[in-house]
């Protein structure tokens, strides 16, 4: 069985894999399964996603800021699956950062 580090290198590193992952966590979160992420579906997946790093869960005010910074493409105040593979690739860079930063210690 790979690590944890060797998973998701594994993931980072092939296209097509990600591409999966992303769709799948992307389908999770998009609870009315309108193919964007409002509020408080952003809300949500960040919870996870902080919760995964152990920090608390994002206020309206950083799940806002974070949705700005995502909604390059049409600008609609909501996440796309493009737009979403951004923040996946990022977090999971963080976490494979915390998990060399584990393994130095």
């Amino acid at each position: 069985m790979p690590s944890k580090k060797e998973a998701l290198l594994s993931v980072m590193n092939d296209e097509e894999k990600f591409h999966a992952v992303a769709q799948k966590a992307f389908s999770d979160v998009d609870q009315d399964g309108s193919g964007k992420l409002d509020k408080s579906e952003m809300k949500n997946c960040l919870a996870i996603f902080n919760k995964d790093l152990d920090i608390p869960a994002p206020s309206d005010e950083t799940v806002e800021k974070y949705i700005g910074i995502l909604d390059e493409g049409d600008g609609d105040g909501m996440v796309s699956i493009d737009e979403f593979k951004i923040l996946l690739k990022a977090m999971m860079e963080v976490n494979l950062m915390m998990i060399e930063m584990e393994e130095d210690e």
